[in-house]
């Protein structure tokens, strides 16, 4: 049991990097965000090398291993409806950016993908969310309770992030009896709860969940890590040297029921497999999959849309 959450990412990253400073802990390193001012970037780029740096070693010591584990991808991420209703200027998906075609997937197609993931006998984090905002599609309630039900017996672990805007104390209830985690991505210029967020935070800040509630405090303007080389805010692409571990552990589920390089993948443009037709096994073992591996192993050049990120 736990109570609500809130960060406030650019006041603690810089605490966190004092601590990386002086002792050296990796683990507490987040590195994601951003802002223009000249003493955060000083941390930013510091921490980030401290970072890069263990990266490498950790991306380095999983590469060099003889056998991959790829039964099963260690993350699932679904995404029933494919927009946005925020304008973000991060965001390639933005509801002014995003050129994808308006899809919101089937229920049959949902409750398939649960019964695929009930089969997976080791731990494996579901999040019902990707490049949208999953409240949109006003089912996700119920289709999380659904995959609660049906995973129950399993080592799923089930997440959810969201703007927020949409959510309500009846909405938001729900979800935390059947999720996880909850994260809520707090998007505002003056960095202040929104307020329907505020208006939950007031009245559960004291209450203990069983879900993992977090409250992100986010800046609509931040620049954060390009994404597939489409971050609209993002123009400086510096060469990534090493390699990604999204290809071996995260599988991304779009609408349509076909399947995304990585969450990066944010146009859908590559596909790797169609879960209506395939198991989460077989896309997960098949050759498109296990050829963009082998190139991963030589480097993020060898894939278009790699080369292009730095995230």
């Amino acid at each position: 049991m736990s109570q609500i959450k809130i960060i406030n990412p650019y006041v603690d990253r810089i605490s966190i990097y004092k601590k990386i400073f002086y002792k050296l802990k990796f683990n507490k390193l987040t590195g994601r965000y951003f802002n223009n001012d000249k003493l955060m970037s000083w941390l930013v780029l510091i921490g980030s090398n401290i970072k890069g740096y263990e990266l490498k070693k950790k991306i380095k010591k999983f590469y060099n291993k003889e056998k991959f584990n790829l039964s099963y991808p260690k993350f699932i991420e679904i995404e029933t409806i494919n927009k946005c209703n925020m304008s973000c200027s991060f965001c390639p998906t933005n509801k002014k950016n995003d050129i994808r075609k308006f899809t919101i997937m089937d229920e049959k197609l949902f409750k398939k993908i649960i019964e695929e993931i009930s089969y997976i006998d080791n731990e494996v984090l579901v999040y019902f969310h990707s490049n949208n905002e999953p409240l949109l599609d006003q089912r996700i309630p119920e289709f999380i309770q659904y995959a609660k039900e049906n995973l129950s017996n399993t080592k799923a672990i089930l997440g959810m992030s969201t703007n927020g805007t949409l959510l309500s104390e009846e909405i938001f209830l729900k979800l935390t009896q059947y999720l996880d985690i909850l994260i809520i991505n707090n998007y505002s210029e003056n960095m202040q709860l929104i307020k329907t967020v505020k208006n939950i935070y007031k009245r559960y800040r004291y209450n203990e969940f069983t879900a993992d509630i977090t409250i992100n405090l986010r800046n609509v303007k931040e620049v954060i890590k390009n994404v597939g080389g489409n971050s609209p805010n993002y123009s400086y692409n510096k060469p990534i040297n090493i390699q990604c571990l999204l290809p071996f552990e995260q599988m991304v589920i779009r609408p349509d029921g076909k399947i995304s390089l990585c969450c990066k993948d944010v146009y859908g443009q590559y596909t790797l497999g169609d879960i209506r037709y395939e198991t989460i096994s077989s896309i997960w073992n098949n050759d498109i999959y296990n050829n963009l591996r082998k190139k991963m192993r030589l480097g993020r050049n060898n894939i278009q849309l790699c080369s292009n990120c730095n995230f």
